[in-house]
């Protein structure tokens, strides 16, 4: 008796189990915390890679190489003989890559992607440039048809292209659909995409017509694998539609659904070729088996997590699954049973790869990759993923690097921010560390956010302590740390209660400050030896201990996100383009607002937000903010501000300057970067590097690269004179 014939004599029994089953896993899943993850440390990493946590999505494996692609147009790959990684060079584009195809040899390759990507290798992908596009939408599908040496994509709306072996000149098919396109392959007689809604189209011309075949289901068509003369393809409802490929066929009845007696998504169809058995993989965590040819399906596997992806070892003999949350499982009799492995991360994996005779590749969401060298061997992780919005970085020491932000996290860096793992520390989920600072005389680290959490690492330790929690972001939305180095730090609020210590961090007490009005910011005025914090409708507070603070009536409405001190006096900033300055350490203040002008010299009131102020080397003053807001006071004009024309529109954040040539770099909430060698007049674009959001930059002089946080971690060398 076969597996399937066994599941149908035992089906109600069969429903009934997996029922309960089903229930008591997602009971469980409810009562109990995702457990604490500490992945294993790996020698291994990836060279030359400018985005530390991409999403890698798609790969592509030839004789000589693996390659995994996705956001931010980035690519690394592996040569077959060795577990070196390394990025390529993807200098021109940014945009998440979808699909990679190689031609026979392995020489040529192009990625497709979001936006009409269409990129190209000829160096067996070393080296990528972005090529003409004949469209903007989004591409999703890619092939290579060997019989004609052709490139076949699919995109949005039934886009349907083709080109030549050069993938130079892209022209569109005719197809008389509005569905996009998932997949499309090769079999031995034709092209075959699938899609949404049903659809089915077949090229034998290689991609210049399309037939539409008879749809056979109204759902989403999610993968599709040729198996000698025929095709099965997964649908969106727990389906399968077997082809025929045989042309004598009439084209009616080439197609046919198989109703499995399931309805979960189907992400994934897999033929295993040695035992012929065909596996389907689930949203809802399930694998499929049948060993019939598709007439019959059972349920072999069942874990409660989407499951993404499959792949058989290069020897044969052990199959892995991949999936949400770090799923992790692996067959040794080709998918009648799985187990689930220990899983060292809990990001989403999307794919899986053989490596070596047994040994196998994942990678996933935020820079995900991982190796196992053998089936005896445990999952080890190459590059860590991050996954949370990053707010700041500390250098500790020249290798030692430490980055805070959401949920909790903070991890740490021994490579100089090439690789990050993860720190064991008592915060939770719900804490979001917005701020760090390093306290100069005790050398006590400290970092806080909301909702009213601050953790300290003393000197010489490794041991992180929660010093507050006041778990009500109501009463402690701390957003910002500021020490005046001799062991008193405050964080302010906003709303909440402003906190301060005079011990380095140790201990924290309510501050005899004005509540009433949410504080944004704050530093330490070394010129006049004071805390200086602003917030909602012109709020300005100064205090000499960071204990009793005094209000200061500055006569504005609008919100100030920003402070500065210079040797001139104080200045602070915020919306609507609100410029004020203080010449008597913050006494009274002048509203300069009216003082900006344009290029054309004209002057008025902006309705920018400004974001930051800084100063530069020669001594100018740079005001930088939203929409691609950017201001400067000449050094020897201390109230005659200019707008400075920006090469972008997103909001910008705090400018950074390398000491060595003068540049001044500035981040942008939508990954632009921007650069001066002028102290601030002229800005230009520097190559497109990533689409997340960077909330910070910093110099790293040792290395002469260019370090960004937020959503994505950068790492790109520096400019020179030269560049």
């Amino acid at each position: 008796m076969n597996t399937i014939s066994a599941y149908y004599v035992n089906k109600n029994n069969w429903i009934s189990v997996v029922l309960l089953l089903a229930l008591s896993c997602i009971i469980s899943c409810q009562k109990n915390e995702p457990p604490v993850i500490t992945p294993q440390k790996s020698s291994a990493g990836i060279q030359h890679l400018t985005v530390l946590n991409p999403g890698f999505f798609t790969h592509k494996t030839t004789k000589d190489r693996t390659f995994i692609a996705g956001g931010d147009g980035k690519i690394i790959m592996k040569d077959a003989a060795d577990h070196v990684w390394r990025a390529a060079t993807t200098p021109s584009f940014n945009d998440k890559i979808t699909a990679i195809a190689a031609d026979d040899t392995g020489n040529i390759l192009i990625a497709v992607g979001d936006h009409g990507l269409i990129a190209h290798s000829e160096d067996s992908g070393l080296n990528w440039q972005q090529l003409h596009s004949p469209t903007t939408k989004n591409l999703t599908a890619l092939t290579f048809e060997s019989r004609h040496q052709r490139w076949v994509a699919g995109g949005e709306q039934g886009l349907l292209l083709y080109s030549d072996l050069a993938g130079e000149n892209w022209q569109q098919a005719p197809l008389n659909s509005a569905s996009t396109i998932s997949k499309i392959i090769e079999t031995s007689t034709q092209l075959i995409a699938i899609g949404e809604n049903g659809l089915i189209a077949s090229s034998s011309d290689s991609g210049h017509a399309w037939a539409i075949a008879p749809a056979v289901s109204p759902a989403t068509l999610t993968d599709i694998v040729a198996v000698n003369s025929r095709v099965f393809i997964s649908t969106a409802d727990g389906n399968v539609i077997r082809g025929n490929q045989d042309h004598n066929k009439s084209e009616d009845n080439n197609w046919a659904l198989i109703t499995t007696g399931f309805s979960s998504y189907l992400s994934r169809i897999f033929f295993h070729p040695q035992q012929k058995i065909l596996l389907s993989l689930s949203s809802d965590g399930d694998i499929f088996l049948s060993d019939d040819g598709g007439d019959l399906w059972a349920p072999v596997s069942q874990h409660n997590k989407y499951l993404n992806n499959i792949a058989q070892s290069n020897d044969g003999n052990i199959l892995v699954a991949v999936g949400d949350n770090g799923q992790l499982l692996s067959s040794d009799n080709a998918g009648r049973t799985w187990v689930s492995n220990t899983s060292p991360i809990n990001t989403n994996i999307e794919g899986v790869i053989a490596d070596g005779d047994n040994g196998f590749i994942a990678y996933g969401e935020y820079g995900l990759l991982m190796q196992r060298k053998n089936m005896h061997s445990e999952w080890e992780v190459i590059n860590y993923p991050v996954s949370e919005f990053v707010h700041q970085l500390f250098f500790d020491t020249p290798d030692n690097w430490i980055i805070v932000g959401a949920k909790g996290s903070i991890l740490a860096s021994e490579t100089q921010g090439k690789s990050w793992q993860p720190v064991n520390t008592p915060a939770q989920n719900s804490d979001y560390f917005l701020s760090f600072l390093a306290d100069r005389k005790s050398g006590n680290q400290i970092t806080a956010g909301p909702p009213g959490t601050i953790l300290v690492k003393k000197q010489n330790t490794k041991e992180w302590q929660v010093r507050l929690a006041l778990s009500d972001a109501n009463q402690g939305y701390f957003h910002r740390l500021a020490g005046n180095n001799n062991g008193t730090l405050v964080a302010i609020a906003g709303p909440g209660i402003t906190h301060y210590s005079t011990d380095g961090g140790d201990n924290w007490h309510p501050a005899s400050i004005d509540n009433s009005k949410q504080l944004f910011n704050v530093i330490f005025d070394q010129h006049h030896q004071q805390f200086v914090a602003v917030g909602q409708q012109g709020s300005i507070q100064l205090s000499q201990n960071g204990k009793d603070w005094t209000a200061v009536s500055t006569r504005i409405v609008q919100s100030l996100q920003t402070v500065f001190s210079t040797e001139h006096g104080l200045w602070a900033a915020g919306d609507k383009g609100v410029l004020i300055q203080s010449t008597d350490g913050g006494k009274t203040w002048q509203d300069e607002a009216l003082a900006l002008r344009d290029n054309d010299g004209q002057v008025g009131n902006t309705q920018a937000t400004i974001l930051s102020l800084f100063e530069t080397q020669r001594g100018s003053i740079i005001a930088s903010g939203a929409p691609g807001f950017i201001a400067r006071l000449n050094k020897d004009q201390h109230t005659s501000w200019q707008v400075i024309a920006s090469p972008t529109q997103s909001s910008l954040r705090t400018p950074v300057q390398d000491e060595t040539t003068g540049i001044i770099y500035l981040s942008g909430k939508s990954g632009e970067i921007i650069y001066s060698r002028d102290d601030g007049e002229n800005w230009a674009l520097m190559p497109p590097v990533t689409q997340g959001s960077l909330k910070n930059l910093y110099i790293d002089n040792n290395n002469k690269m260019l370090i960004g946080v937020g959503e994505r971690l950068i790492r790109i060398p520096l400019l020179t004179r030269n560049d």
